[in-house]
């Protein structure tokens, strides 16, 4: 694999000042506030009712200073979310655009990395400075084999989820990764922890699929001439990352089909 591939700009939010830590802890499912400066982690950002807002990567850029990035063209609405309850906390909320980088891990020593989508290829994702807009002039190979191999593990990526999606629905090794079930009150934990103490499920959940050919995100999954579930990302290789009601057997093969086409159903792998 080619080294140092520039991929599209994004938009992230940034948001600092002598009280977002506070702020930000309040509001994400992950506790944060011992990250160092340079770490990151995923967390979850609930609405009120404990349904999933948002499923982001979280950076520790300074002291007080905290970015966020999640699925694509959400970044508005991360930031009028985190905004709403914004009361007398000395913190600002921005937009603002970065590029990111495909590298070898030896060779992003001392930068931002993000949280992997996958690992285990020995590459990372690596922003860029603010305002540092990438124009997609690079090989793009780094970020695409990353993103197949996220999907061949079966592992859930910022656009995989919609808003009012359950936070059970995203896997087990997904939940441990973005959830505190230990610390204070945040948004939306009340809805966690009471199905989290009943050891409660969601009516949809994550599987691994696999077909004769490539499939759309967004393409509707049918079960006995019903529909039961969606594509959320699809990969090169005709494997796709589905949400799935919880009553469709698992693993399964031939039963459930998108646009005609047979799928073979397994749970994921949730390895990295």
């Amino acid at each position: 694999m080619t080294t140092n591939h520039l991929v599209a700009s994004c938009e992230v939010v940034v948001v600092e000042g002598l009280d977002s830590t506070g702020l930000i802890e309040s509001q994400l499912s992950q506790a944060v506030s011992g990250l160092e400066v340079g770490g990151s982690c995923w967390s979850l950002l609930l609405e009120p009712d404990g349904h999933l807002g948002d499923w982001l990567r979280v950076v520790r850029l300074a002291e007080d200073q905290w970015l966020f990035l999640g699925a694509r063209g959400r970044a508005t609405a991360i930031a009028e979310r985190l905004g709403r309850f914004k009361l007398r906390e000395k913190a600002t909320i921005a937009t603002e655009v970065r590029s990111v980088m495909v590298l070898p891990e030896a060779d992003a020593m001392g930068m931002t990395a993000l949280p992997p989508l996958w690992s285990g290829s020995g590459e990372v994702e690596v922003l860029g400075e603010a305002g540092e807009a990438g124009e997609d002039v690079a090989d793009r190979s780094g970020f695409v084999e990353l993103e197949r191999r996220r999907i061949d593990s079966g592992r859930l990526g910022p656009d995989d989820l919609v808003p009012g999606d359950n936070p059970f629905c995203i896997g087990g090794a997904n939940l441990a990764e973005a959830v505190s079930f230990t610390k204070g009150c945040y948004t939306g934990q009340e809805l966690v922890a009471r199905i989290d103490a009943r050891s409660g499920s969601a009516p949809r959940r994550l599987v691994l699929a696999e077909s004769r050919s490539t499939v759309s995100a967004g393409s509707p999954l049918v079960f006995d001439g019903r529909e039961v579930g969606d594509v959320r990302s699809s990969g090169g290789d005709a494997r796709s990352i589905c949400m799935v009601a919880r009553a469709v057997p698992v693993p399964s093969r031939d039963e459930v089909s998108v646009d005609g086409v047979p799928l073979v159903l397994c749970e994921p792998t949730e390895s990295r």
